[in-house]
């Protein structure tokens, strides 16, 4: 089968995905690189920031665009001076606004521009695999990995850990989201979810629906009472009271779910993938996650994160899981009259 027959079949079926629970569409954008794309970050309808990684790329790659998506442009070699250049990943982008931008990766390093992303250097290094970063607003920021939690309280000069080095306190954790400065929760292996009312300066693990949950990569919170947590083997997690308990949602799907976006308490997208048999799902509800129903279906591609901007622009990237070209979905709201 040719490449250009099977990026036509991907996209036709895009287009074909059921649409009875949203108007909007779904069309695929290709990359032009064979990178592998961990996140991606959109501060409007026009600019937004893809970043990764991988075999092809040494020291992690950062893609820019300022066309929603249709083109980017694209900086390899960001990380320098490590044993093992191609086994860098970029792991998390977060910008303030057009010039001010961060990125956590997996050799432990915090980068910083502020020039929008032509010029990146470090600003923290500790140790090894972040895997998020999130800012509040523009002083107070964080970044989670294995057994690390940093903060930032002058808009990311310096970073420290808000938890001293001899607490007994367990925290490794994947995902990590604030609604202010004090309140924030974390989600990470065998289901851990972690709640705060201090900044991080102590963190308290929540309530389970039940036991031996699977890792969970990804949260949103709409405020402090209402939640969702996704990851392994479909699972989303609800909270209408902060946290103090949690309901599992039925998806009917047996993927790894990596991202989830509520634009408020009823519409929501979860993305994830299935290796064993080489595609990615992207799941809508429209009713808080009573009923989520399969947007789309793309063959060859494992989606790790999505993005939404309040205006309902969405984007969804990941790495090729079968041999053909790198591409990015792009998701427009349908228009009103």
């Amino acid at each position: 089968m040719s490449r250009h027959f099977l990026l036509l079949s991907i996209l036709a079926l895009c287009l074909g995905c059921p649409s009875s629970v949203d108007d909007g569409q779904w069309t695929l954008q290709e990359l032009g690189t064979d990178a592998e794309f961990r996140d991606v970050f959109f501060l409007d309808a026009l600019r937004g920031w893809v970043v990764g990684g991988g075999y092809p790329v040494e020291g992690g790659i950062v893609g820019s665009t300022i066309d929603g998506g249709r083109t980017w442009s694209f900086k390899s070699d960001l990380i320098q001076g490590t044993r093992n250049p191609q086994a860098v990943h970029l792991h998390a982008v977060w910008f303030l606004d057009e010039r001010r931008g961060f990125i956590a990766s997996s050799s432990g390093r915090i980068l910083r521009t502020v020039d929008g992303g032509e010029h990146w250097h470090a600003v923290h290094r500790g140790g090894r695999f972040l895997f998020d970063i999130y800012f509040v607003d523009e002083w107070y920021g964080w970044t989670v990995g294995d057994n690390k939690l940093f903060r930032t309280i002058d808009g990311g000069e310096t970073w420290q850990r808000p938890i001293p080095h001899d607490s007994d306190q367990p925290f490794s954790a994947r995902a990590i989201r604030f609604l202010d400065r004090n309140v924030g929760w974390a989600v990470g292996s065998a289901g851990a979810i972690y709640h705060t009312i201090d900044g991080g300066e102590s963190w308290t693990e929540q309530a389970k629906p039940q036991s031996g949950l699977p890792d969970l990569r990804a949260l949103t919170f709409l405020d402090a009472d209402c939640g969702w947590a996704v990851g392994e083997i479909g699972t989303i997690l609800h909270t209408t009271d902060g946290g103090l308990t949690w309901t599992r949602q039925k998806t009917g799907i047996g993927s790894f779910l990596t991202g989830v976006h509520f634009t408020d308490a009823s519409t929501g997208w979860a993305v994830g993938f299935d290796r064993s048999d080489s595609s990615s799902t992207i799941l809508h509800t429209i009713d808080g996650g009573e009923t989520w129903k399969r947007h789309l279906q793309v063959e060859g591609e494992a989606l790790f994160s999505m993005a939404f901007t309040e205006t309902g622009y969405g984007w969804a990237v990941g790495e090729r899981v079968r041999p053909h070209a790198q591409k990015l979905l792009r998701y427009e709201p349908a228009t009103t009259d």
